[in-house]
């Protein structure tokens, strides 16, 4: 997307490289072309300050050490440099004592994978903190010098339920270096 907008330099990075060949297939013909890489969040391997943007969604709230991902992103981040930190306190959600709505992300997983989602998510860390307020803790640790929250984001990217229909609300943090 950032690429589609026009910015001129676009690197991606995921811990699978199926998401990897994925992100390439999407980005065939964009010129100037984005650069992908295989490469753990918590452990990047660029040069210091060598980004003005890092933009997450989804992903702190996976990670099991979100304190070393954020000294490590303050450390990619040239001075003045914003971390833009999409996602949600998903810890929060709780599914299994509800009949899940038609349009719901979960609606017609099997209950065996389901199962699954719920020791995975009872084995992540931040699915027992206090999200974003954690967050904003661990960044303004790691080095951060402003921290915003905005917890309308998801008034305003979901303005009416979608067909991947997700209840937790999503928050933003920029976190400016």
């Amino acid at each position: 997307m950032l690429a589609e907008e026009g910015y001129e330099k676009v690197t991606g990075i995921d811990l699978t490289p199926e998401m990897i060949e994925r992100a390439k297939d999407l980005s065939q013909g964009l010129v100037p072309a984005p650069s992908f890489f295989v490469m753990d969040a918590e452990k990047p391997d660029f040069e210091k300050e060598a980004f003005d943007v890092i933009l997450t969604r989804n992903l702190t709230w996976t990670l099991p050490h979100p304190d070393l991902a954020y000294r490590e992103w303050y450390r990619l981040l040239k001075t003045g440099g914003l971390l833009l930190n999409f996602d949600a306190d998903y810890g929060e959600e709780e599914e299994s004592s509800v009949e899940l709505p038609e349009n719901h992300a979960h609606k017609g997983i099997a209950s065996e994978l389901m199962r699954k989602h719920g020791q995975i998510m009872a084995a992540l860390p931040n699915s027992y903190l206090k999200r974003p307020g954690t967050d904003v803790e661990l960044l303004k640790l790691a080095g951060f010098s402003t921290v915003t929250v905005d917890f309308q984001v998801s008034d305003r990217v979901y303005r009416e339920i979608d067909e991947f229909y997700n209840p937790v609300r999503m928050f933003k943090l920029c976190a400016k270096r």
